[in-house]
């Protein structure tokens, strides 16, 4: 690990203490994504650890959405894409924290309804009457906005 790696995970836990998050409590959630990361890298070990770092819009939600945000990773490392955009998991997670405090209007739904897809291949998913594209093409183009919106300058 190099010192702005360092620097940068401190200036993440600090910038946690302050906001009154419970640091003991981030600590054993990171140390448990890592394991979680691990199984899912598995024989992929030229794969870094550290880029399947815990994000703040997968804090506090299932260890199955943890699985989705690796494996998508994963699959970018291994296709040589950039991995700085954000993942769907990481737009799920920010969309349910958003809708917690006002509801999402139809282009919003759409999209956590479409995230969801993409995390939880094989679940089915019973569709909103409200949600769908507006103009053909406001799927991609919000899912495009979003990924940059929740990029990792870091995770490179």
């Amino acid at each position: 690990m190099n010192r702005d790696e360092v620097t940068r995970k401190t200036t993440a836990m600090l910038d946690l203490m302050e906001a009154g998050g419970d640091l003991q409590a981030a600590t054993k959630e990171s140390f448990h994504h890592m394991g979680l990361a691990d199984e899912v890298l598995g024989d992929h070990k030229e794969v870094k650890l550290s880029l399947m770092m815990t994000t703040d819009p997968l804090r506090g939600y299932s260890d199955d959405l943890y699985r989705a945000h690796v494996r998508e990773l994963l699959a970018r490392a291994l296709a040589g894409e950039d991995m700085r955009p954000g993942t769907y998991a990481e737009m799920l997670g920010s969309l349910s924290n958003a809708s917690l405090k006002s509801p999402l209007h139809s282009s919003g739904l759409f999209v956590m309804e479409h995230c969801f897809e993409m995390c939880f291949q094989g679940t089915k998913l019973t569709r909103s009457k409200l949600g769908g594209e507006a103009y053909p093409g406001e799927l991609d183009e919000n899912i495009r906005e979003a990924r940059h919106m929740l990029r990792q300058d870091w995770r490179k």
